[in-house]
């Protein structure tokens, strides 16, 4: 589903400029998040689809994700670029990830 419907993105390594080109979904927070939290308008989550980054999840030390303008223009136009705020979390199926979430902030 990431694959089909997410945004064209990339993670920029903040060292050294490097791409990693993979597709996001970026989403709000729920009802139940909120409630009874201290919680950040500002911040999202974000899904990774596994098979999009063979090299592993995203470093949120080290890179940056670079959201494009949808549908993708040669060369693409970044529309955002958000900062990763805490490692990676993986969503497994039977010990295999099937996808990475994590807070972003602008």
């Amino acid at each position: 589903m990431i694959a089909r419907y997410g945004r064209p993105a990339s993670l920029r390594s903040n060292k050294t400029g490097a791409l990693r080109k993979c597709r996001v979904v970026l989403t709000g927070w729920r009802v139940q998040d909120i409630f009874g939290k201290a919680y950040d308008p500002l911040v999202r989550r974000a899904l990774f689809g596994a098979l999009d980054l063979p090299a592993g999840p995203p470093d949120h030390e080290r890179e940056s994700l670079l959201v494009y303008k949808f549908p993708w223009t040669d060369p693409p136009v970044v529309e955002e670029t958000l900062k990763l705020m805490e490692p990676a979390v993986p969503v497994n199926m039977s010990g295999v990830p099937v996808y990475w979430f994590l807070p972003v902030r602008a």
